[in-house]
This record gives structure tokens, C-alpha cells and sequence, in this order.
């Protein structure tokens, strides 16, 4: 990929601006051609710089919408651009971080597509169970049985009396290459349901961090309406009925001593029901020295 190098130094302290001034295309004995960007790529970067809040991230999603239209090279150059740059705010550098993610996936760089979503702190290990009834949307505001448990151990053969048929606490295949867990295909029926998603996080041995409790911020985006609980405590929702979208919303959370359990909720109608969950640092940046389980 392009970066920017020290032949524009005046323009280093901005990755966004570098991408501009530096992506040069040159022909073998041929003297260097003028800069080559497409008229949308420089407008979108200029719009993300410019933009505060969910300005930023609609920016972005038109540059990543742009993908089929225009040279895809400079699409991902430009989600680099400001994944990298420093002047802008850690969740809007994630979010780019893991649009980024995406377009190594289709370019056929699936290494390391899930290799940036590790880094990002996308949940990519899961105990799931459902479905449950969801009929006329009046799942979310019901208290299924795992929903009542969730102070207690999770029990592989416990059986709980699903939409159609008992159900069961399950590990998820580890097939989570853009940081979502598609609960739609784990859970028959796949429409007008409810299902649970549970993982373990605690400090990471070794890491050198005190005992003492740590904050944490999630994450989340969800096809469908959500609930997410933070050990036993419900503690960001949504009701609204959404196509998934990743870091729609954020919750700060303790991290206390030994294991602390995050289960999610998620509550779909015509559409399978999908999550994606990411540990950061109180700022948004990418959480470090935590393990799933």
C-alpha cells in the first residue's frame, strides 16, 4: 500500500492528507505522473477530517460504499489512512480499522482480514443458545431462562424449551472473520427470534496489570433489537430494529478480578439475528491484555 514517506514531510502528521500527496502512479522509465485520486476518495477524506461524531462514521461508510464504483486500491488506502491517523478519535480509527479489515477479506487476504480483527478486540469466541419466540417482537421485554440464570454456571446439558424445540448452551464454530457472530446460522428457525451469545473475559495472566478492577468499553452493533448484560446486570439496549452495523453503540463497563461474564441478547424479525461485540479502553482504542473464553 502507499504511506506516506519522508519525501512529503511537511504532510507525515497527517496520514489523511499524506494518502493525497503521496499516491503516485509511475510507469517503469517513466517520470513521475501527477497525483491519480478519485474525485469521491479526496471529498470523503476531506468530509471525515471535517466531520464530528456520526458525521464521521456516515463519511466513511460512503467511502466504503464507494468500493464497486471506484478503484478499490484507494479505498483501502484510504480507510488506512485513517485507521492511522493519530489526530483523529480511537473509535472512529477502529471502525475504519475494521472497514479496512473487510477489504482485505475481499481481496482474498483472509489472514490478515481476521488477524485485524483479533487486534481490534472483536469477540470472536462464544457460547450460544436459541432460538426463542419473538413473534410480533415481544421477545426482548420477555426474561427467557437463560436470561434468569445469569448468575449462575453455564451447564452445556441444561435444556431450555425453545420456539419449536428444547435448546442448549452451545460453542460457536471459531468462524468469526469480520468480528460479527451470525446467530442466524446457529439457530433454526432464523427469523422472528431471540437468541443468547455468552463469553468470559478477565486479565490476561502475566500482563502485569494490578488485581484491582479495570474499565472497559463495549462495543456493539446487532441485526435486530439487543440487551447486554455485564455479569448479572443489563446494561446497554437497544429496541430499535437494525441491520448490523459495528461500534453502533458503547457502554463502559468494570473489569473486575477473575472472570466476568458479558451475554448478549439479540432479537431479530425477518432478518437473522447477527451481533458484533469489541473490548476497548475506556477511550475506544483496542483493549490489550485481555482473554476470551
Amino acid at each position: 500500500m502507499a504511506r506516506a514517506t519522508r519525501s512529503c514531510p511537511v504532510l507525515r502528521r497527517h496520514a489523511a492528507c499524506a494518502l493525497l500527496a503521496c499516491l503516485v502512479l509511475v510507469a517503469p522509465g517513466a517520470p513521475a505522473a501527477a497525483p491519480s485520486v478519485q474525485p469521491l476518495v479526496a471529498r470523503q477524506l476531506a468530509a471525515i477530517r471535517a466531520a464530528r461524531g456520526p458525521e464521521a462514521y456516515a463519511a466513511l461508510r460512503e467511502l466504503w460504499q464507494a468500493w464497486e464504483e471506484i478503484d478499490p486500491v484507494q479505498v483501502e488506502e484510504a480507510l488506512t489512512a485513517v485507521a492511522e491517523d493519530g489526530a483523529l478519535g480511537a473509535p472512529l480509527r477502529a471502525y475504519a480499522g475494521a472497514l479496512r479489515a473487510h477489504a482485505r477479506w475481499r481481496r482474498g487476504d483472509r489472514q490478515g482480514a481476521e488477524l485485524a480483527i483479533r487486534r481490534l478486540g472483536f469477540v470472536t469466541e462464544w457460547l450460544v443458545v436459541g432460538p426463542f419466540d419473538n413473534e410480533g417482537k415481544g421477545g426482548l421485554g420477555q426474561a427467557f431462562v437463560p436470561e434468569q440464570e445469569l448468575g449462575e454456571p453455564v451447564l452445556l446439558e441444561r435444556a431450555y424449551q425453545g420456539k419449536q424445540r428444547p435448546v442448549r448452551w452451545r460453542p460457536s464454530p471459531p468462524v468469526h472473520p469480520h468480528g460479527w457472530l451470525d446467530l442466524g446460522a446457529l439457530v433454526r428457525p432464523r427469523t422472528k427470534v431471540c437468541a443468547y451469545a455468552a463469553t468470559f473475559l478477565r486479565q490476561a495472566a502475566g500482563t502485569g496489570r494490578a488485581a484491582a478492577p479495570r474499565q472497559l468499553s463495549l462495543w456493539v452493533g446487532a441485526t435486530g433489537a439487543f440487551r447486554l448484560f455485564w455479569n448479572e446486570q443489563a446494561v446497554l439496549e437497544d429496541k430499535s430494529y437494525r441491520d448490523l452495523d459495528v461500534d453502533r453503540f458503547a457502554v463502559a463497563v468494570p473489569l473486575e478480578p477473575g472472570h466476568n461474564r458479558l451475554t448478549v441478547k439479540v432479537c431479530a424479525d425477518d432478518s437473522p439475528p447477527a451481533v458484533a461485540v469489541r473490548v476497548a479502553e475506556p477511550d475506544g482504542s483496542p483493549a490489550t491484555g485481555i482473554e476470551a473464553s
